[in-house]
């Protein structure tokens, strides 16, 4: 288990007006000592072993599955594809991992508002940032980073050119977001609506 480095941005500032508040209000300090902690496990990042193979399709965060469909795909694919959603709580661990190994081809953050993340106008309308991976056979697969209602702040840790080991970190949101997996319509799923899913340990489903 470690703490992602952006935790600091935050839990900082928040002990030291909690350090403050201890002499003159301690009950306030109390909730920001809380507040403290809660930063520090929204921001954590377990230690996890990925499955491996060449065909697998790693889930590219943690959360609820919420969606499976096929949609026209523009950005990257321009084509026909399968699109898996993942609805994250405030209590899902928020850091975002490449599905496969191949290399980033794309990276591409477009500006947008900030509805919840579980609805599906979250998908069109939301902040949101796009990296396209290819592997060495040619298998491509598009995450989609999406901003919510309260996360408001997408950070991406790959650009074009990368190389990307399966299971790799590529960034996170904060507090409260949805991810998308874009894969060929021959992928076979292993997933359906409802499941939970593990980043960087759920399959789920293989490139043919």
């Amino acid at each position: 288990m470690r703490i992602d480095k952006d935790a600091f941005v935050f839990f900082i500032p928040v002990m030291i007006v909690s350090a403050v508040l201890c002499f003159f209000y301690i009950p306030v300090a109390i909730v920001g000592l809380v507040l403290a902690g809660y930063i520090l496990f929204f921001f954590r990042e377990p230690h996890r072993v990925p499955p491996t193979g060449e065909k697998v399709i790693l889930s590219a965060a943690d959360g609820k599955v919420v969606g499976i469909d096929q949609v026209i795909e523009n950005d990257f694919f321009e084509e026909k594809v399968t699109r898996i959603s993942i609805f994250l709580s405030i209590f899902d661990v928020h850091i975002n991992y490449s599905p496969i190994a191949g290399k980033v081809l794309k990276t591409q953050y477009t500006k947008g508002k900030f509805h919840a993340a579980n609805a599906n106008k979250s998908a069109l309308l939301n902040e949101n940032n796009i990296i396209g991976v290819c592997n060495e056979a040619g298998g491509r697969i598009m995450v989609k980073q999406i901003a919510g209602l309260i996360a408001r702040r997408i950070v991406c840790r790959c650009a074009p050119g990368d190389k990307m080991f399966a299971g790799q970190q590529i960034g996170l949101i904060r507090f409260g977001s949805r991810v998308e997996v874009y894969v060929p319509l021959s992928t076979k799923i292993s997933v359906k609506v409802g499941d939970r899913v593990k980043g960087r340990l759920t399959v789920l489903g293989e490139l043919k």
